[in-house]
């Protein structure tokens, strides 16, 4: 697979979790926790680990969406 990624025979961006899976899992963890226990919501391992800058970058935009889309439903939940 690595060999695959290095040699552009496949695209990094595949194995990127999609907003929606990144979406649930903080909800999950947000009503665990409540949301003042939750600070920060980011990507799980340094971004220096992606194949490409490109993919570093991508999961950077999904992961703001995620905190943006769960922050717009709490707010709204609380009638802000």
């Amino acid at each position: 697979m690595w060999t695959d990624l290095r040699t552009a025979q496949r695209n990094p961006l595949d194995f990127l979790e999609h907003v929606d899976a990144m979406v649930l899992r903080l909800k999950k963890i947000v009503d665990r926790f409540e949301a003042e226990r939750v600070p920060y919501a980011g990507p799980e391992c340094g971004l220096l680990s992606f194949p490409t800058y490109a993919s570093a970058l991508e999961c950077l935009r999904r992961t703001a969406r995620a905190v943006e889309t769960v922050n717009a439903e709490m707010r709204a939940r609380i009638g802000r």
